[in-house]
């Protein structure tokens, strides 16, 4: 009652459900009405559908989060694409250096061997960028599809050896 002796105007969103269960916000302002004196005689009301307004508030909430999830998917995907270079760009500085200092004291098979392991890196690392830029073209929309059939055991027994000069350490049955 204070509130209204003082003139206050208060404003209210309300959600109600119609019949068919369809949502139907509204927005609730009143103001009390005074006499000459200040005396409260009663309140004026206006309510206004904001039904629209609410849903295009939704739409763009909806839009800020899926906004936010994309940026956090983005910030992994940069993160784990940084490690997935620093590995085979570490073993590639590596056998380089190696190959620099120490090659008076190599025998040929050895350095043969760092030379390979550099070009098989090398491949890697390229086809790490291939993939990062297909998927780039992917969520471009740039990406046509152009199906082709394959040959199953050669694609599979490429993958296996793929695996298997990636994991130089582990073997592969």
């Amino acid at each position: 009652i204070e509130r209204r002796r003082q003139g206050i105007f208060e404003q209210h969103d309300f959600l109600f459900l119609r019949k068919d269960q369809t949502p139907l916000w509204v927005n609730i302002s009143t103001s009390p009405i005074l006499d000459e004196l200040g005396n409260y005689q009663g309140a004026l009301g206006l309510l206004t559908d904001i039904t629209k307004r609410k849903n295009a508030e939704l739409v763009i909430q909806n839009a800020l989060k899926k906004e936010q999830e994309l940026n956090e998917f983005k910030n992994r995907f940069i993160s784990m694409t940084s490690h997935e270079f620093r590995t085979p760009l570490s073993v590639i500085s590596s056998s380089a250096s190696i190959l620099k200092n120490f090659s008076h004291k190599l025998s040929e098979e050895k350095k043969q061997k760092h030379l390979d392991i550099i070009e098989t890196y090398v491949k890697y690392t390229t086809q790490l960028l291939d993939d990062i830029l297909l998927i780039s073209r992917a969520e471009s929309g740039k990406l046509e599809f152009n199906p082709e059939p394959i040959n199953i055991v050669q694609f599979c027994q490429d993958i296996t050896e793929e695996m298997r000069i990636n994991a130089l350490n582990h073997q592969l049955n």
